[in-house]
């Protein structure tokens, strides 16, 4: 009798078990749907009254309503509207227990630079071209992002190039280098195959370039 009474407790915990799953698989296909056929609403477009209706469906203590059911009752209330998102009854949430209200609170406005500030700073980056933008933004009390548009705005750059210029026989040793490299090509000394990298001339404004010129060569 045990025996007939622990299969069939078994057979019942079995089907409770994949009722669960059916319904698990059931809310996320609908969750998956959701998302790809219809646009997620944005805390944004939400209206005031909106927001306080979400909070009332949340509720309060043994009547709280959890994140699924608060989506699912607003889609039933609000069919027009696009579904909501758990992220956005998160951050209606959030600013509620932080501010105390759902009102649009009001974006924060790039600060106004005036002239005097924005001279002093470029006449410290001319007289010192390797100061950091972060020590500029320092000295001249801005944000580093401020600092940073006013740097790019002006066409200017918070450090200076490292370059070397060009010597006077340089040129020679460039020629000297490429009629090597051709006779031992000439000579099946040396295939450009074996060649894996080579670095880049870097020139300045004044028309030199830098001397760093090298091969890597696999032997």
């Amino acid at each position: 009798m045990s025996e007939v009474s622990y299969n069939l407790t078994t057979v019942v915990y079995d089907c409770t078990e994949k009722a669960a799953k059916s319904n698990l698989v059931c809310m996320l296909y609908s969750e998956f749907e959701t998302r790809c056929y219809f646009k997620l609403v944005k805390i944004s477009y939400l209206t005031e009254s909106q927001k306080i209706e979400i909070l009332m469906m949340i509720g309060y203590g043994d009547r709280a309503r959890t994140q699924c059911e608060v989506v699912r009752l607003f889609r039933e209330t609000h069919p027009d509207l696009p579904p909501l998102n758990q992220g956005t009854i998160s951050k209606i949430e959030a600013q509620y227990r932080e501010m105390g209200h759902v009102r649009k609170v009001p974006s924060k406005r790039q600060a106004v630079v005036d002239d005097a500030t924005k001279l002093n700073l470029l006449l410290a980056l001319e007289e010192n071209p390797i100061t950091p933008a972060r020590q500029l933004a320092c000295d001249s009390n801005l944000n580093h992002k401020t600092v940073l548009k006013i740097i790019k705005y002006e066409k200017k750059r918070p450090y200076e190039r490292a370059v070397q210029e060009l010597l006077e026989d340089d040129p020679d040793r460039r020629v000297e280098f490429c009629d090597l490299l051709m006779t031992c090509i000439d000579q099946n000394q040396l295939s450009l195959e074996w060649i894996v990298f080579s670095d880049e001339a870097t020139f300045t404004l004044n028309g030199h370039t830098s001397t760093n010129i090298g091969l890597g060569i696999v032997h």
